[in-house]
């Protein structure tokens, strides 16, 4: 009762969205990424007149982030000499930004956003196009100007305005956002924003630097710290010295002292998954923190099946498979039946995945060994998906079973049995085909997935033969439809890598007049290294590349010891560039 602050600075306020619409994938800025600040770009002046304090605020803030205890100047990007669209939209698209941060004019409207010369604008739409989703975007689009208030913005709902661009930011994946919601006072504006950004340096997670700025602008009167509406995850971090940019700096302990049920378990268990597949959280932190979540939680829950599937699912996606495929065999045998059929499904998946990285690893004086091991626990793996697929045929079941028959296949080749690794390509090519057929008859978006495994088997298997008759052409336009669909309406890694994996398969395989197989990789190779660069220039993370330069290797490789010296230098070329992209070489 005697603290005079309001309610909202005293209870660290922040707001949530409930979307039906949002990118499923979102390749997140990291450490090492850029800083863009944009203050008061260049506008028709009878439009709109000038707002000295926007520009103003982004060389406060550009001088914050680079102060001490701030990020190198070299990644900081300062846009603050009344630059045209032109210098601002190419600065946007030349670098991967972590955060953007613009003050200037702001116009209403699916298609407005910040005012920008030639009546154009800087919004969702445009933020959308950049190379990697910025994790923090501020914008600030409501400043007083120095003379009169009413040139600050034209007339419109300033609150619903902050409202739609923080929905749409957060819709194209955009971690936190920030937005006046009315026309804010000069100076407490610079503090809120300076001060916010200090707070962010320290360490402090987005939402008690949104706390800290409110208080520091409300200490300075009026309403300007009520102005910024905040949207987004609490616990951001925005911390320049590390690789990653989720690193967190509290102890697990205090990270997850709020959990108190296994609901609340099972969603941190999610959310640490999720961080390891899509935020490139180092394995060590994730997996420390599994640990401490199974020793103060596991004795009361491991039991429930659901509980023990979430922390297979964490294992999984930070690197311990055989952790995982512990967790998912005790999710299996919980006697409260809350584990879903998934486990089962990644129960097999990750089984396979295991026998295959044993016999991978393995030294040449323990190789035979490991053959042993890794083909026991692919052949349980193949054994358990089959059963399922048996019991309802589903796209992810006979893909994961046809995803199995590849790495069994592999290790037949490493034990020199032809004969047992052609088999196995020939059972993934038809576990492949069913599940393109059931895709095909659904009209499933995912259809390019076991179409292009499928091709790959049939180039495999017939790379020795000059006769094979090659690949039907209306699948692959069929594929390429699908594909160049899904780049349309949600662009990702696999999609855009999935159109080179195609070209790459047509210039080994497609049909020709002729009646055979193209066999004509070398003419093909120029645009398709010209266009897995182009994808490495966007997106270098080496996980997702190691699968890409797996999947070439193991087409490839028989291709080329059945091909011309000229396509064998070619298929060796490409093997090398994509290993090269996975490994950082």
């Amino acid at each position: 009762s005697g603290d005079p602050r309001p309610w909202a600075v005293r209870c660290q306020l922040l707001r949530k969205l409930r979307l039906e619409d949002y990118r499923e994938r979102v390749q997140d800025a990291s450490a090492e990424d850029a800083v863009l600040v944009i203050g008061e770009p260049k506008v028709d002046l009878s439009l709109y007149g000038e707002l000295p304090g926007a520009l103003a605020e982004a060389k406060a803030v550009a001088q914050q982030l680079g102060g001490p205890g701030g990020i190198a100047a070299s990644r900081i990007v300062r846009l603050v000499d009344h630059d045209d669209a032109t210098t601002i939209t190419n600065a946007l698209l030349q670098r991967r930004y972590r955060i953007v941060h613009v003050a200037g004019h702001g116009e209403p409207g699916g298609a407005g956003g910040v005012v920008m010369s030639g009546g154009t604008f800087l919004g969702p739409r445009e933020i959308k196009t950049m190379r990697t989703v910025p994790e923090l975007v501020f914008v600030n689009c409501c400043h007083l100007a120095a003379r009169d208030a009413g040139e600050a913005l034209r007339s419109f709902d300033r609150s619903g305005f902050a409202a739609n661009v923080a929905e749409s930011l957060i819709g194209i994946g955009v971690r936190c956002v920030v937005a006046a919601g009315w026309a804010v006072e000069d100076a407490p504006a610079e503090t809120f924003a300076t001060t916010f950004y200090r707070e962010l340096l320290a360490g402090a997670p987005f939402i008690r630097a949104v706390a800290t700025a409110r208080e520091a602008a409300w200490h300075m009167g009026g309403n300007t710290w009520a102005a910024y509406q905040c949207y987004g995850d609490p616990n951001w971090l925005f911390d320049p010295d590390v690789q990653d940019a989720q690193q967190a700096r509290s102890n697990p302990a205090d990270e997850y002292a709020g959990i108190s049920s296994p609901l609340g378990l099972a969603l941190a268990l999610e959310e640490l998954a999720v961080q390891s597949k899509w935020q490139r959280a180092p394995a060590e932190r994730q997996l420390a923190k599994i640990r401490f979540l199974e020793a103060r939680f596991g004795g009361m829950w491991r039991s429930m099946g659901a509980v023990a599937e979430a922390f297979g699912l964490a294992c999984a996606e930070a690197g311990d498979v055989e952790a995982a495929i512990g967790w998912y065999e005790e999710a299996l045998q919980g006697n409260d039946g809350s584990a879903s059929m998934k486990a089962a499904e990644q129960l097999g998946n990750q089984r396979a995945r295991r026998g295959w990285q044993i016999v991978s690893a393995a030294r040449p004086a323990a190789r035979s060994q490991a053959i042993a091991d890794g083909r026991g626990r692919v052949g349980s793996a193949l054994k358990l998906l089959q059963s399922l697929a048996a019991v309802q045929p589903t796209l992810e079941r006979l893909s994961l079973c046809g995803s199995a028959w590849k790495r069994l296949a592999m290790i037949e080749a490493l034990a020199g049995r032809p004969a047992e690794e052609r088999a196995a390509i020939v059972s993934m090519t038809d576990c492949y085909r069913q599940a393109e057929v059931l895709a095909a008859n659904s009209g499933h978006p995912e259809l390019h997935y076991p179409a292009l495994n499928r091709m790959a088997g049939e180039v495999v298997v017939e790379a020795a033969d000059a006769d094979w008759a090659g690949i039907d052409p209306d699948s692959i336009s069929a594929v390429r439809a699908c594909l160049q669909a899904r780049v349309q309406a949600s662009p990702d890694f696999w999609c855009v890598a999935g159109l080179s994996e195609l070209a790459m398969l047509e210039a080994l395989g497609v049909r020709t007049e002729s009646g055979r197989a193209a066999r004509a990789l070398a003419a093909a190779l120029p645009a398709l290294a010209a266009a897995f660069a182009d994808l490495h220039g966007r997106v270098a993370a080496r996980g997702l590349w190691a699968s890409v330069a797996d999947q070439a290797h193991f087409v490839l490789m028989p291709y080329l010891q059945a091909a011309s010296a000229e396509e064998h230098a070619a298929a060796q070329a490409l093997m090398d560039q994509l290993r090269a992209y996975a490994t950082g070489g």
